[in-house]
């Protein structure tokens, strides 16, 4: 007889939590360890000329991590290192890497950066000195462009795994 299934609400701690968002990914990256990275949410739009706060639905690169304990979860939010960093994106695919028994890297590609613009960037995360790297010399792509380094089309809401060393998009 399979396993009972029961959903049960963690208390959330932490100094920052995640806001509400959707298109973001989590991903594990080790032990009770998970990285959360980017998604749309609601942000004020500081470029209204009205008095009124304005809100608008953008993608952002936030990026969370998230201790988990069998009641409750710790949320930190880190500030990644790089020369060069992604763009804000949502619907995008994040699979990590092995590194023995954690992860070492996580793989981002694609996604959207806005309802007009798809991208198709290539991205390491490196855990360890949480430090972004881009693969190849493409320049940040606002125009759904091919790729010059042989990378998939711009694409968002696709899947992606990670088999015998190889990631699938």
């Amino acid at each position: 007889m399979p396993t009972e299934i029961e959903w049960k609400k963690l208390v959330q701690k932490g100094e920052v939590k995640p806001s509400p968002r959707s298109g973001h990914t989590l991903n594990w990256i080790g032990g009770q360890n998970y990285m959360l990275y980017g998604g749309i949410e609601e942000q004020i739009d500081t470029s209204s000329k009205d008095d009124g706060l304005k809100k608008k639905i953008a993608p952002n690169t936030d990026l969370y991590l998230m201790k988990l304990a069998p009641n409750e979860c710790t949320w930190t939010k880190e500030n990644a290192n790089g020369d060069h960093k992604p763009l804000g994106r949502s619907q995008h695919v994040a699979v990590t890497t092995p590194g023995g028994d954690r992860a070492d890297r996580v793989f981002v590609f694609g996604g959207h950066h806005s309802p007009q613009v798809r991208l198709n960037d290539t991205w390491f995360l490196h855990i360890k000195d949480l430090e972004w790297r881009r693969v190849g010399e493409d320049p940040d792509n606002m125009a759904n462009a091919a790729s010059t380094i042989g990378a998939p089309a711009p694409r968002a809401n696709m899947g992606c795994c990670l088999y015998e060393g190889k990631i699938y998009i």
